[in-house]
């Protein structure tokens, strides 16, 4: 492995060494966009290694290389996230350059996306985790409910505690909420006084153990007994260990999405786990510091990959029975949620990662191929004129996650937090509004021509429900003098919680696919398409029965809002109309005459 092939926490001032050593030619470049709608999705070894926020599939990315590149030639994304890009760029056999604002995201992108000896992190991984269940296995410890005999909890779930309004008395959400098929009901009478109370006007009184889950994937289950509260008491009052770290990073008050963990009483960074479990993750960053210098990034990874399911974002649905993980795009502490054991966890981590890096890199290859670089996307000026075969990238969606916020957990213990002054998002706390986040994605889109050959490609993945969103999008991309010359969608083949959830949630991405030509293009925007304009395209293209205009048919995704609103996007982008429409008045126009067209 080349040093190029490292982790920078700052600007990676190796970036054109690395371009120079691996320069194939620049010819070859398709004089045709990459046309096709893509369908990829999230199971694959790549997604399990380690959670982002945000991931598009590396076999749909792999796709639009293949077709922009030939094996040898350079591809750029400089809103890498963790690194799925570079994941799709190895498996081409291309060189891949991956820049983020986001230590966290560049530390996993690295992690990703480097040369690994399996068989020796495994085994490092092993010992990690030998050492840490001698000190603190018995943290885990409880009781199986027919044999006597002692076991360990795969996970405990607690419930958030509330005070009545009526008479003050403590109750948990769990006993006094929940019905016959353990949904949360609105209005539930206090179990001390019968008054009607809800959720809502109960004040916060903490979390109280629930059930422990055990045995074999967790499969009995049984309430907490006297025994398993006494362990938490026990554990409450331990003395720290002296060798053991933790950052001790507070939650800043003034915040869009994490200032919401002060209500649940979150102060700090740490405070986002049970003692339980803070114990656990720091003797494993412990022993990930002792290990073997050349894995001990990937054993840190290890860690970082547990921590959001060890911690008190893990969300538990009572109905479903389920623990689906933290709501990704959100940081709060649910109603209900399961501490984890962390131990099975990490044991699981190792393995998950030696699939990726073994899936990867199939056979055993150790070239250096990637190079890492933690900066903004606004200034790439440790990357020569004219020094890029292809761009692929994902940008920040407005204000639809706040990544810096966000990834404060994971920072805080790698110990560099997001600089936010270029990142590219619309936030209150930050005062960007979408002009300032329009115009530091102009800044990026003209870097990334500047860095682009002449003849190469830009593919621009993106979506959002905001129509002022896309309209900066499309400014900044023509401010750039970027032209869109191509557009289709990318259907990530899996519904996010938000997409089940939240009614005006769009569903599928936009590519948009731009060709850098030897002068900036002055593309002058048309006049703005109205939601007028929208239905009349939605008719359009019910009445044909196809996607884009009679060409292709909807074929396995069968018409709904967020596929019809995906087309209108693309429809408009190709005519430089912007887009003066959100999704939250789109969707009840195409379900309109979705529903005209059944009834015709």
């Amino acid at each position: 492995m080349t040093d190029h092939c490292s982790y920078h926490p700052s600007v990676n001032r190796r970036l054109a060494d690395f371009i120079r050593a691996g320069a194939c030619g620049a010819d070859g470049y398709p004089s045709k966009p990459f046309a096709a709608d893509v369908r990829a999705g999230k199971g694959t070894s790549f997604y399990r290694a380690h959670t982002y926020h945000t991931k598009v599939p590396p076999q749909g990315i792999e796709q639009f290389i293949a077709h922009y590149t030939r094996p040898g030639q350079s591809v750029l994304d400089p809103f890498c996230g963790s690194g799925m890009t570079g994941i799709a760029a190895v498996r081409q056999g291309r060189r891949a350059l991956l820049c983020d604002l986001s230590p966290a995201a560049t530390f996993f992108a690295f992690n990703h996306c480097r040369p690994l000896d399996v068989d020796a992190f495994l085994d490092a991984g092993r010992r990690m985790l030998l050492a840490v269940e001698k000190e603190f296995g018995w943290l885990y410890a409880t009781r199986d409910r027919d044999s006597g005999l002692e076991a360990q909890f795969e996970k405990l779930i607690w419930s958030q505690s509330l005070g009545c309004p009526a008479c003050g008395g403590r109750y948990s959400l769990w006993d006094a909420a929940l019905d016959g098929e353990r949904n949360v009901r609105a209005e539930y009478p206090c179990p001390h006084c019968a008054a009607p109370i809800t959720k809502k006007s109960s004040r916060p009184a903490g979390r109280v153990p629930i059930r422990v889950d055990y045995g074999s994937g967790g499969r009995a289950q049984a309430p907490v007994d006297p025994a398993d509260l006494a362990l938490i008491e026990r554990i409450d009052s331990l003395p720290w260990p002296g060798d053991l770290w933790f950052p001790r990073v507070p939650v800043p008050e003034r915040a869009d999405e994490i200032r919401r963990l002060h209500n649940d009483g979150i102060a700090t960074v740490a405070e986002l786990f049970t003692k339980r479990n803070l114990l656990c993750i720091a003797a494993l960053w412990r022993e990930a510091g002792r290990g073997p210098a050349r894995l001990r990034p990937a054993l840190q990874f290890a860690v970082t990959g547990i921590m959001q399911r060890a911690s008190r974002l893990n969300k538990f649905i009572p109905s479903l029975n389920i623990s689906p993980g933290p709501i990704l795009g959100t940081m709060y502490i649910p109603g209900f949620y399961p501490e984890t054991n962390a131990l099975q966890l990490f044991r699981r981590k190792l393995n998950a990662i030696a699939k990726c890096h073994r899936d990867l890199r199939p056979n055993g290859t150790t070239a250096g191929d990637v190079c890492v670089s933690t900066q903004s996307a606004t200034d790439l000026s440790n990357l020569p004129d004219e020094s890029i075969d292809y761009v692929f990238t994902d940008p920040p969606f407005g204000s639809n996650i706040q990544y810096s916020e966000l990834n404060l957990l994971w920072e805080s213990w790698l110990g560099t937090l997001t600089d936010t002054t270029c990142e590219a998002v619309m936030n209150r706390s930050q005062g960007k509004d979408v002009a300032a986040y329009g115009e530091l994605m102009a800044r990026a889109f003209a870097e990334i021509r500047r860095v682009l050959r002449t003849g190469a490609w830009l593919t621009l993945v993106f979506h959002n429900s905001s129509g002022e969103v896309w309209s900066a999008i499309q400014r900044a991309l023509a401010a750039a003098g970027l032209s869109v010359r191509s557009i289709a969608t990318f259907d990530k083949a899996h519904d996010t919680f938000k997409m089940v959830t939240a009614p005006n949630a769009v569903g599928f991405d936009v590519v948009v696919n731009c060709r850098k030509t030897g002068e900036p293009v002055a593309a002058m925007l048309d006049a703005a398409a109205t939601i007028d304009d929208a239905r009349e395209l939605v008719r359009a293209l019910l009445t044909a029965g196809t996607e884009s205009g009679g060409t292709e048919s909807f074929g396995t995704v069968p018409p709904s809002p967020r596929k019809l609103h995906s087309l209108a996007i693309a429809h408009f982008m190709r005519l430089q109309r912007p887009i003066a429409f959100d999704f939250s008045d789109f969707r009840p126009m195409a379900q309109e005459e979705l529903s005209r067209r059944k009834t015709q």
